[in-house]
């Protein structure tokens, strides 16, 4: 087992909720453990007065969109941040192996899952061999009632260290009523 790396500089890659949830659980973890931990928004110039950008303890700006197809830029400021964590959270970007590959290139922790996993789990034939050799199975579940639709999906995630949490996401959304549904075009 190799060691854990200490991070005292985590930059937050990611926007809005999804970003003032880590700010929150970063402190609150370095307040539980006794630590230090500077936390870096990365953020665009459109999310430069945002509240988590507010927040955070450093402000570093990405010229440009934080996307998979502009990460010279986002490596640009991870370097001028001097972070030595990186957590991208869910969306496009963390679902690519090319931001974990980065990190690792540039010495930074990926707060998050590894190139291999990422490139493992983007094929769902290996996904459902994985649950299905651990006496599982892949699902998803959508329940339509009073009017709205409601998407579960149960996120399980583990460490190398054997913890694994699991996470139900529950989505809502209006559904629309029969005759509007009618005068939609059919799926191609």
């Amino acid at each position: 087992m190799s060691a854990v790396a200490t991070i005292t500089r985590l930059a937050i890659v990611n926007r809005g909720a999804a970003a003032m949830r880590l700010i929150n659980a970063a402190r609150e973890y370095a307040a539980e453990h006794q630590r230090d931990i500077q936390i870096v928004a990365i953020h665009t110039e459109a999310d430069a007065r945002a509240l988590f950008v507010r927040e955070a303890d450093f402000a570093v700006r990405v010229d440009g969109p934080i996307s998979v197809d502009n990460l010279t830029a986002v490596a640009a400021a991870l370097t001028l941040a001097g972070v030595d964590g990186a957590w991208v959270g869910w969306g496009p970007l963390a679902q690519q192996p090319a931001f974990a590959e980065m990190c690792a290139h540039l010495g930074i922790t990926n707060v998050g899952l590894s190139a291999a996993t990422l490139t493992s789990i983007a094929d769902r034939s290996v996904l459902q061999s994985a649950a299905e050799s651990a006496g599982g199975n892949l699902s998803s579940l959508e329940i339509v009632e009073r009017g709205y639709s409601r998407h579960v999906e149960v996120l399980v995630a583990g460490d190398r260290f054997g913890d694994v949490w699991a996470v139900c996401l529950l989505y809502t959304s209006p559904s629309p009523r029969d005759r509007t549904r009618s005068r939609m075009p059919s799926p191609a």
